[in-house]
C-alpha cells in the first residue's frame, strides 16, 4: 500500500510540473508575440524622403507597398526613366497636363507579385543620371501612413544650382527692397520737411501781419533792467496753431545789444526775427511770437536771452 501511495503521488507530482511548464511557455510566447506586434506598430516608414547622387552610396533604400502609388518629384524634366525590375511594378511619368503646370512628377505602383522586390529605378536627367533603390513590402489589411514612403524629392546638382541661384536672387531682391524702404523714408522725410516748412511760413506770415498791425497799447508785465525794458503788448491771443504774444523792447544804452534767443518753458517758439538779432540803440522795438504749446494751457512767460543773461517776462490773457 505504502508502494502504491508513493507511486501515485509521484504521477500527480509529475503531472502538475509538466501542466505549468506548459502554461509558461503558453505565456512566455504570447509575451514574445505582444513585444514584437508592439516593435512592429511603433516602427514608422518617413512619408517623406529626399534624395540625392550620394544616397545610394549612403545606403538609403525607399519602402514601397503592393497597390500604393509612391511619388517622385523632379526638379527638372526627366529626358528618360528605367526601373531595374518591370516585373510586377508600374512606372509612369505625369500627364501633359501636370507638365504644362511645370509638374514633373514620376509615379510608382508595385502590384502584389512584386511583394518582397529589391530594385532600383534610374532616372536620366539633362544635368545627369540619379538612381534611387528601393524594397518592395505588401501590408496585410491595406497601406496606412508610416507603412511605405508616399513622397520622395529629388535634389540633384539641378535642385542644387536652383536653390544657389534663387537665394541669390532673394538677397538681390532684400538689398534691393532695403534700398527702396531707405529712399521711400528719405522721401517721407523730404515730404514731412516741406510740409513742416510750409506751415512755418504760413505762421510767420500771421506774425507779420501781427506785428505790422500792433499799435502801441496796455503795456503790463513789464521787466526792467539798467540796459533794457521788455514789456508784454496786449493780451495772449490763441489761435489754431497756437498762442501768440506780443512785447515791446526798449534798448536803454547808446550801443546794439544782442537779443541771442527766446524761449517759452518747452514749447516750440516762432519769430520772424532770425537770431541772433542786434537791438538797435535807444530804439524801442515791437516783435511778436507764436508759441506752439497745447491751447488747453496758456504759456505764463517768455524768456529772452539778453547776450547771456536771460529774463523771464510773465505773461497773461
Amino acid at each position: 500500500m505504502k508502494r502504491v501511495y508513493l507511486l501515485v503521488t509521484i504521477i500527480i507530482t509529475l503531472l502538475v510540473v509538466g501542466t505549468t511548464k506548459q502554461t509558461f511557455a503558453v505565456d512566455n510566447k504570447k509575451k514574445v508575440k505582444a513585444v514584437e506586434a508592439n516593435a512592429t506598430s511603433t516602427v514608422k516608414v518617413p512619408y517623406s524622403l529626399e534624395v540625392t547622387e550620394e544616397s545610394g552610396s549612403l545606403g538609403l533604400v525607399i519602402t514601397l507597398a503592393t497597390n500604393a502609388i509612391t511619388t517622385i518629384k523632379c526638379p527638372e524634366e526627366p529626358v528618360s526613366f528605367k526601373p531595374g525590375s518591370t516585373i510586377g511594378i508600374d512606372v509612369y511619368q505625369a500627364s501633359d497636363f501636370d507638365k504644362a503646370l511645370h509638374r514633373n512628377e514620376i509615379y510608382i505602383r508595385p502590384r502584389a507579385e512584386a511583394a518582397g522586390t529589391n530594385t532600383n529605378l534610374v532616372i536620366e536627367f539633362a544635368s545627369g543620371p540619379i538612381a534611387i533603390f528601393f524594397r518592395v513590402v505588401e501590408v496585410k489589411g491595406g497601406n496606412n501612413a508610416g507603412d511605405f514612403t508616399s513622397e520622395v524629392i529629388i535634389k540633384n546638382s539641378f535642385y542644387k544650382d536652383e536653390l544657389a541661384r534663387a537665394n541669390e536672387t532673394a538677397l538681390a531682391s532684400k538689398a534691393e527692397n532695403e534700398k527702396l524702404l531707405a529712399r521711400t523714408k528719405e522721401l517721407e522725410k523730404q515730404l514731412q520737411d516741406k510740409i513742416n516748412s510750409a506751415c512755418d511760413e504760413d505762421k510767420l506770415t500771421i506774425l507779420r501781419i501781427i506785428e505790422d498791425s500792433i499799435v502801441f497799447t496796455t503795456r503790463k508785465n513789464t521787466i526792467e533792467q539798467p540796459n533794457v525794458k521788455i514789456s508784454q503788448l496786449g493780451r495772449l491771443q490763441k489761435t489754431k496753431n497756437g498762442w501768440i504774444a506780443s512785447f515791446i523792447i526798449e534798448n536803454r544804452t547808446k550801443d546794439f545789444i544782442p537779443l541771442n534767443k527766446v524761449e517759452s518753458l518747452s514749447n516750440k517758439v516762432f519769430s520772424t526775427w532770425e537770431l541772433p538779432k542786434k537791438l538797435s540803440p535807444k530804439t524801442e522795438t515791437k516783435v511778436s511770437f507764436l508759441i506752439d504749446a497745447d491751447l488747453k494751457e496758456m504759456p505764463t512767460e517768455v524768456t529772452f536771452f539778453i547776450g547771456t543773461t536771460p529774463l523771464k517776462v510773465k505773461t497773461s490773457y
